[in-house]
């Protein structure tokens, strides 16, 4: 039983450095969101 926990374990610190690693770096060319005021209750 000990033996299944470690491999568990195991994996899932693999597939967290796996998905740690894949990040993409920001996009520094992307557009610039623009965002207007809206009064409270109105849409």
């Amino acid at each position: 039983m000990k033996r299944i926990y470690t491999g568990i374990l195991l994996l899932f610190l693999l597939s967290s450095i796996y998905v740690e690693g894949s990040e993409s770096p920001l996009d520094t060319n992307s557009s610039v969101v623009e965002m207007v005021f809206v009064k409270g209750g109105t849409f």
